[in-house]
């Protein structure tokens, strides 16, 4: 049976030089505590074994785990948090998580009924009589208001943030409605009533100018969305220690910024094909048809990686980060030292 440090201490653990070393101490005065003491303190807080999930309270940095034998002193480092005393409490973690789960997890969603429309539609090109059903344009529609709706936990998750820190969230929050118009302008007017292609809008007449215009401004929006509502999603990230020490993967937002303005730069490469000549235009046309598609898998891949990273933020968000402080208690103050037995303090 595993003794805890109680039961070492009344065993009379602890060499001779430790305790001969020890003077009676005078009043008011502090006596640093040996190193080995610190060493030897128990985990007064719950603290589950990193390998076979074993509650190591009780035992100190010293011991190992009785069921599997690894160091407490690795769990420590694999599970402890140094900065979580910085960290500001979610005042609803549980309903924060949600949000962010709604606002990434609808992102992709609208990305993939585009491309499910888009897919049907260059069917159509090849002898399939049929056209995409209206209710995948108009889900790809309300997928990305949901998404707005979600990012409304990104404003303020919890106090102590600056005004212009909120502003700048509830900025991006707000542009999700221009950004709404143009999607609505886009896969329920033009893609409606125009010829069904992929990537591509071209007939006898040419680029069909209005969807690649409609389609920069959505690109801009979407930039400016992901710029206002980076820093309160990178505060989201700092409360994890597994994403913010590089344990996983995770996708950043500006790569997903940058696949937007790959797609960007196909649709004014089309617009360029209304002025080029000859085997310019065609150039022009084949590479950006190529930038909207290469785009387009891009921002799809992208916003599956930010939603699955919004899942892996749940543990981080619901419970608090554990802290040394949760774990051993008081710690003497920053000069290692702490008050002499009888001190009035």
């Amino acid at each position: 049976m595993h003794a805890s440090g109680d039961e070492h201490k009344a065993a009379g653990g602890g060499s001779p030089d430790e305790a001969g070393s020890l003077a009676v101490p005078s009043a008011g005065s502090v006596v640093p505590p040996p190193e080995s003491a610190l060493l030897a303190r128990e985990l007064t807080g719950d603290l589950p074994c990193v390998r076979c999930r074993y509650n190591l309270r009780g035992l100190s940095v010293r011991d190992a785990c009785p069921e599997c034998g690894l160091a407490v002193g690795a769990t420590i480092l694999w599970v402890v948090d140094p900065h979580a005393e910085e960290l500001q409490p979610i005042p609803f973690p549980r309903l924060t998580w949600l949000g962010l789960l709604m606002w990434s997890w609808a992102a992709l969603g609208a990305a993939i009924a585009a491309w499910s429309v888009r897919l049907l539609d260059a069917m159509s090109t090849q002898g399939w009589t049929g056209r995409a059903p209206l209710a995948l344009s108009r889900a790809g529609v309300w997928l990305v208001v949901l998404s707005g709706l979600g990012a409304l936990v990104l404003v303020r998750p919890h106090p102590g943030l600056r005004a212009g820190q909120v502003v700048r969230a509830a900025l991006g929050v707000a542009l999700y409605v221009p950004l709404v118009w143009t999607l609505h302008a886009i896969w329920l007017g033009l893609d409606v009533r125009g010829t069904p292609q992929l990537f591509l809008s071209l007939d006898a007449g040419g680029v069909d100018a209005a969807r690649h215009e409609l389609r920069l401004l959505s690109a801009v929006l979407i930039v400016m969305v992901i710029a206002c509502l980076r820093p309160s999603a990178r505060r989201f990230v700092s409360r994890s220690l597994v994403m913010r020490t590089g344990r996983v993967d995770r996708q950043t937002m500006l790569a997903v910024a940058s696949a937007v303005g790959v797609g960007a730069i196909g649709d004014v490469l089309l617009l360029s094909t209304e002025v080029l000549p000859g085997v310019l235009r065609d150039g022009a046309e084949i590479t950006g048809v190529f930038c909207i598609a290469v785009g387009a898998m891009l921002v799809t891949l992208g916003l599956g990686g930010v939603a699955i990273d919004s899942w892996r933020l749940g543990p981080a968000i619901v419970r608090s980060a554990i802290s040394m402080k949760q774990l051993f208690g008081s710690f003497p103050d920053s000069h290692g030292a702490r008050p002499a037995k009888g001190d009035g303090a």
